[in-house]
């Protein structure tokens, strides 16, 4: 079946990245809409982890906008109707009155629910072409309140809910463990943990893990590994690696580059299947992170630039 992912335009190539890496297919991208083809159980066990994709929907036809008219006059409602319904056309150069009657003269029982309908229908304008569907997901997530600042523990490094859950469906990980070998306070561990995988953090700073750990149990999690230990020294096999790698202001660029090194080089060997890697991009003269992770033997397969404000972006590497 065909689905359409309404993407976030706050980074569309990222939020495409996300939904592909999760869902492992390319699909076709028509301004913010991602048209992929996947199975229904996919859709419905893995969808609402995504960061980037506002909701979810089944594509029930596709045509030119000039001929919607034509194409709602003759589709069979009454096969996707469940008790009630609504139409919603973000774009509202089309009726949305007129479209609506061609539904409710289709049904045995129409009924009509605007704020909370059991079959919602949407209509999606891109150019010339109309994308008919019926929502499945409204993503609408609750990231704020697991913001660093309303954390027991804060720290103002700590990665953003929304980017930490993003880079963990990078890597397209479904189940299994996350490591992250520079894991702070806990943020992505935190996000991978709300996701039902199972987690394992590294820090050389015990203050940290003890930070972690709070921050941790604080939202519920009970089932986590965290660990003393130098990440240029790591000792064990690793699936799945997501690290926001640290990066003090006042740390001399010299000590950071020699910590970056240390730490790739050390992963290459270990790393079996795909790791994310986010680096700060802050200073005129950047550390190359891409010629250095290739030159280890890493395959880059996908960057990406964020910005955080205005003395801040970060460099985002999938790797693998």
């Amino acid at each position: 079946m065909k689905y359409v992912f309404v993407l976030s335009k706050e980074n569309i190539r990222l939020a495409r990245a996300e939904v592909q890496s999760l869902f492992r297919s390319r699909g076709i991208l028509y301004g913010n809409l991602l048209l992929v083809t996947a199975q229904q159980k996919e859709i419905e066990k893995y969808a609402k982890r995504l960061a980037y994709t506002k909701s979810v929907h089944r594509l029930l036809f596709r045509c030119q906008r000039n001929n919607l008219n034509k194409y709602f006059a003759s589709f069979d409602w009454n096969s996707i109707y469940t008790q009630n319904f609504s139409l919603r056309i973000p774009d509202f150069s089309q009726s949305e009155k007129k479209l609506s009657g061609h539904i409710w003269n289709s049904l045995q029982k129409p009924k009509v629910n605007l704020k909370n309908p059991q079959t919602a229908i949407f209509v999606f304008y891109h150019h010339d072409f109309a994308f008919c569907c019926v929502q499945l997901q409204d993503l609408e997530q609750d990231f704020q309140s697991r913001k660093a600042h309303k954390r027991p523990y804060n720290h103002p490094t700590s990665l953003d809910p929304k980017l930490a859950r993003c880079m963990i469906n990078l890597i397209g990980i479904r189940s299994g463990t996350v490591v992250d070998a520079f894991c702070g306070s806990g943020g992505i561990l935190l996000e991978a943990g709300l996701m039902g995988l199972q987690i394992k953090g590294f820090d050389i700073d015990p203050l940290m893990l003890q930070k972690a750990r709070t921050n941790l149990s604080h939202y519920g999690l009970k089932h986590f590994v965290l660990e003393k230990a130098d990440a240029t020294q790591l000792q064990k096999p690793v699936d799945y690696f997501v690290s926001d790698l640290p990066y003090g202001l006042n740390t001399k660029q010299t000590d950071l580059d020699t910590l970056y090194h240390s730490f790739i080089s050390r992963l290459r060997p270990f790393l079996r299947k795909r790791a994310v890697l986010i680096f700060p991009r802050f200073r005129k003269k950047n550390f190359n992170y891409s010629r250095i992770l290739k030159k280890k033997g890493f395959t880059v397969v996908h960057s990406f630039e964020q910005y955080i404000h205005k003395s801040l972006s970060k460099k985002i590497f999938v790797i693998e």
